[in-house]
């Protein structure tokens, strides 16, 4: 009696076989390029380490700046044999993206002097902290608030009209905020505590980090007299500006 072979066991084996064939052909990975080799040093000769010539100060990014976020920013920088900037690569960032670009483009903007080996110019990297440090106190920039009347003589008196008084509101806004505009009639101790008007306005960030304005109305006064506009950002006072009415 002939006993025929199990081929459904073989093929699984097989295919193994052939697998492992496989990766055992496979090429191995080149080897990395030797290091360059080092030139010996000629003390005869001219030598100049890689230095800056003359450094520019990068730019705070003024919401950064206003927000208080401060940070070191770690760079490699690499210059060529004629002193421009070949490369500013980011070694270790701040973890804000603002302060990182701000320290990039200003080792780029940076003129440096060329590595001298051997009385020849050569190419070489430097590592380059740069530091961001806010001040203790906000800056004014980030506080100040603009109040612009249209219509008036120069002197902050408006003609007694029925027309409502027309203006504009300068100030940065480095985050999402609420601004109110608030109208008060001055030395009338009734009217002391309450706006005769008031209004709100949520204003968000510009995509291009300047001082943001918007245009704004209030109901001109009934009466003559000194009136005064008051701004708050956030519940905060940040301006007041008197004007009259005659």
């Amino acid at each position: 009696m002939s006993v025929r072979p199990n081929r459904r066991r073989l093929w699984p084996l097989a295919l193994i076989l052939l697998a492992g064939s496989a990766i055992a052909q496979t090429p191995p990975p080149p080897a990395p390029p030797a290091p360059p080799a080092s030139v010996a040093i000629d003390p005869s000769k001219p030598q100049r380490p890689l230095a800056a010539r003359s450094a520019v100060q990068p730019r705070y990014p003024r919401d950064q700046a206003c927000l208080r976020i401060e940070g070191t920013v770690g760079l490699i920088v690499t210059v060529g044999a004629d002193d421009s900037v070949s490369a500013v690569e980011i070694e270790r960032s701040s973890g804000s993206a603002e302060l990182d670009r701000a320290a990039v483009e200003g080792a780029r903007r940076t003129r440096w002097q060329a590595e001298i080996v051997n009385g020849e110019a050569v190419a070489s990297s430097l590592p380059l902290a740069v530091k961001f440090v806010s001040d203790d106190e906000p800056r004014e920039y980030c506080r100040r608030v603009e109040i612009t009347l249209f219509g008036d003589d120069g002197e902050d008196v408006i003609p007694a009209s029925a027309e409502p008084i027309e203006m504009r509101v300068e100030l940065f806004v480095p985050v999402a905020l609420e601004a109110r505009l608030q109208l008060r009639r001055i030395g009338a101790p009734s009217q002391s505590e309450s706006p005769i008007h008031e209004q709100r306005r949520k204003l968000e960030r510009p995509d291009n980090e300047r001082r943001s304005s918007f245009d704004a109305s209030v109901p001109r006064p009934p009466s003559p007299g000194r009136y005064a506009l008051d701004v708050l950002v956030d519940g905060e006072p940040r301006a007041h500006h008197e004007f009259e009415v005659r």
